[in-house]
């Protein structure tokens, strides 16, 4: 599998999460507001093994789920509106990764020491030169 093809089966599975908007299968020139709470997939570190070691295995990449949820703003109302959707979709994705072993055709989510993470809210996301509201979800996938 490739690295376009494994984004584009968690872009999927993004996509059927409850609360996400938009999980687009190519990278959007901007977020538009009527396609928030929208999931982006990054592809992150990688450790490849040697050809022939490790029972076949080619690599197990951590891919970055990044969901962006609304505009980043400094008026109260905005801000409380903003934090209780991204509480509620970080759970909601939280949930949907960790009950899947594998995504699409044969993706293997890791488990074991190697485990998904979830950066929390601990700043604004970046896109584009806009900043939003959001959280980044961290996935460990062996390629087969």
């Amino acid at each position: 599998m490739t690295i376009g093809s494994i984004i584009s089966s968690l872009q999927t599975f993004n996509a059927a999460i409850t609360g996400v908007t938009a999980a687009p299968q190519t990278m959007p020139g901007r977020l538009d507001a009527d396609m928030l709470p929208c999931a982006i997939t990054l592809p992150g570190p990688a450790t490849w093994a040697p050809a022939g070691l490790g029972g076949g295995r080619k690599e197990q990449r951590t891919y970055v789920a990044r969901f962006y949820v609304a505009p980043a703003s400094d008026e109260a109302q905005e801000v409380s509106q903003a934090f209780s959707a991204t509480f509620t979709l970080l759970e909601a994705v939280g949930v949907a990764y960790r009950a899947a072993h594998t995504i699409g055709a044969g993706i293997v989510v890791v488990r074991g020491g190697d485990r998904m993470e979830d950066l929390g809210m601990l700043r604004t996301l970046a896109y584009s030169g806009q900043q939003f509201f959001g959280f980044e979800f961290r996935v460990p996938i062996l390629e087969q």
